[in-house]
């Protein structure tokens, strides 16, 4: 399932430079542990992020979304792995999100199952998707 996207997804794509070779504004995604569910208002702080060994945040380059033109809208990003370079205690993530490099949120996706990190190359693999958000 897609991931929710700011309120005009179009604009969104439009700020994040998504498949626009004109535009070429980076974002960063993010892995959260909190409980949340992505809204389209979203800031920053709403989401606690990850803090497993290994982790850290993933540049996505603007240009590199292929978005489709159908209705709803959905861009995809080529998969993302977040992989622990250690044993620790017991991680639980719940989701990915999306921000421009001043913070702005563009998007996210909270998993249908959390994902625990707690070994050694454990890993979260992440097909970034953003849609329309329809109310």
């Amino acid at each position: 399932m897609a991931g929710v996207a700011g309120t005009d997804f179009k604009q969104a794509c439009l700020l994040a430079g998504l498949n626009h070779t004109d535009q070429t504004q980076d974002q960063y995604m993010i892995l959260f542990k909190n409980d949340y569910t992505p809204l389209v208002d979203d800031v920053l702080g709403d989401y606690t992020e990850a803090t497993f060994s290994g982790y850290a945040q993933v540049v996505l380059t603007g240009t590199s979304w292929g978005v489709t033109s159908a209705e709803p809208a959905v861009a995809s990003y080529a998969q993302q792995e977040f992989i622990s370079d250690d044993d620790q205690t017991p991680e639980t993530i719940y989701g990915y999100a999306i921000f421009l490099a001043d913070d702005t949120f563009v998007g996210g996706e909270r998993f249908a199952s959390p994902q625990v990190i707690q070994n050694d190359l454990d890993q979260i693999a992440v097909t970034p998707r953003l849609r329309l958000y329809q109310a």
